[in-house]
C-alpha cells in the first residue's frame, strides 16, 4: 500500500503545491535524452522531437530558453525529456515517457545546501504495436506538454 508523503510548508499556498511551484517560472530549456533505436527505426529523431517539444510549449505561453539561457538564468528550468522502449518478437513495443522540469533548489536546512531538484513531473507507460510506436509516443508527448503549459498558465496567471 503507498503512503502519502507530507512536507512541512513555508508559507500556506492557495493552490495546488504541484501547480503553485510553477509561479514566476521564466522560462524551459529542452533537453531530449538519448533514445532506444526502436525509436529511430520508427522513424523518431531527437532533433525533430526538440523542435516539435519547443514548439509547443512556445505555442502555449512557456517561454522557450537555448541551454545557455538556462544556464545564465535565476528562474529557468530545464524540461528534460525521456523515453524509453522494450520490442517484443510479437510486434509489441513496451514503451516509457518520463518528462521532468528540474531547477536549481535551496534547501532550508542551510544556506549551503542547495543542488537540482525535479519540480514537476509526469510518467507513462504502455504497450503499443511497433507500426504504431511513431504515432503512440509522440501523443503521450504532446499530451504531457498539453498538461504542462495548463499548470504553467495556472501557476502564472
Amino acid at each position: 500500500m503507498g503512503r502519502v508523503l507530507r512536507f512541512k510548508r513555508r508559507k500556506q499556498q492557495s493552490e495546488d503545491p504541484d501547480i503553485a511551484i510553477l509561479a514566476g517560472l521564466g522560462g524551459v530549456a529542452v533537453v531530449i535524452e538519448d533514445f532506444d533505436s526502436v525509436f529511430e527505426k520508427a522513424g523518431l529523431n531527437r532533433t525533430t522531437l526538440q523542435l516539435a517539444v519547443e514548439q509547443q510549449l512556445s505555442e502555449g505561453g512557456v517561454p522557450v530558453l537555448t541551454l545557455q539561457q538556462a544556464e545564465e538564468s535565476d528562474d529557468a528550468a530545464y524540461l528534460v525529456v525521456a523515453v524509453g522502449a522494450d520490442s517484443h518478437p510479437t510486434g509489441v513495443v513496451a514503451s516509457m515517457l518520463n518528462l521532468q522540469l528540474c531547477e536549481f533548489a535551496l534547501l532550508p536546512r542551510g544556506d549551503e545546501l542547495d543542488g537540482g531538484v525535479t519540480t514537476w513531473r509526469i510518467n507513462g507507460v504502455w504497450a503499443v504495436d511497433k507500426q504504431n510506436l511513431a504515432e503512440s509516443m509522440n501523443d503521450a508527448i504532446g499530451d504531457g506538454l498539453k498538461r504542462l503549459v495548463r499548470d504553467y498558465r495556472r501557476a502564472n496567471a
